[in-house]
């Protein structure tokens, strides 16, 4: 009866896909809560603006 999930899990590798997607949701989420992608932004910005600056 569960012997197809044994092979479509074997073949697509499903562990390994669930797990992947966690842990981009998790990193996701962690970046957004701890707010460190807006120091991130910002020093982009200013590399940016100097960049444009020298040329």
């Amino acid at each position: 009866m569960i012997d197809w999930l044994g092979t479509l899990s074997t073949r697509f590798k499903l562990v390994f896909w669930v797990e992947a997607l966690g842990l981009s949701a998790f990193s996701a989420s962690w970046f957004v809560k701890s707010e460190t992608l807006t120091p991130m932004v910002t020093a982009m910005r200013k590399m940016t603006v100097k960049d444009q600056a020298a040329k």
